[in-house]
């Protein structure tokens, strides 16, 4: 049984000379405070248009079940000196079921404890929520959600 909530999503444009060394950065900053699971990391430097595409989730686990995942997608050009950051806070819980007595758990676990996990969960997302913000707002251009 997997349950999938997306709690937050926001675009946000920023200034930056050097956009891919602002986007790595951006991505040590969350490696700090999160385990990062990097999925894309490209650099095109030829031609006319220098730009790079970086892609992470940050991982937060609540409990063996739940976890937050704050995907984050930051697309640079060096030419138009910008950073669009895509990010978004999702909480998954993923309880396998392979027989009776795991769904027989997944329900018992569905009607006890997800309510409970639930909420802390948002909680969670909403102080991942005001980290971003806060992260961001001094080079903030633009908001677009």
């Amino acid at each position: 049984m997997m349950v999938k909530d997306l709690v937050f999503e926001k675009e946000i444009s920023l200034l930056s000379e050097d956009p891919y060394g602002k986007a790595f950065g951006i991505k040590n900053d969350f490696a700090l405070l999160f385990v990062v699971n990097e999925r894309k990391n490209e650099i095109w430097t030829d031609g006319p248009h220098h730009r790079n595409v970086l892609e992470f989730d940050a991982i937060e686990s609540i409990d063996h079940y739940s976890h937050i995942i704050l995907k984050v997608r930051m697309e640079g050009s060096k030419d138009a000196k910008t950073l669009n950051v895509n990010t978004a806070i999702e909480i998954i819980t993923n309880i396998k079921e392979g027989g009776f007595f795991s769904s027989a758990y997944a329900e018992y676990y569905m009607k006890t404890a997800y309510p409970a996990v639930s909420s802390a969960c948002r909680k969670r997302a909403h102080d991942m929520q005001k980290e971003i913000e806060s992260l961001f707002k001094k080079e903030l251009v633009g908001i677009k959600r």
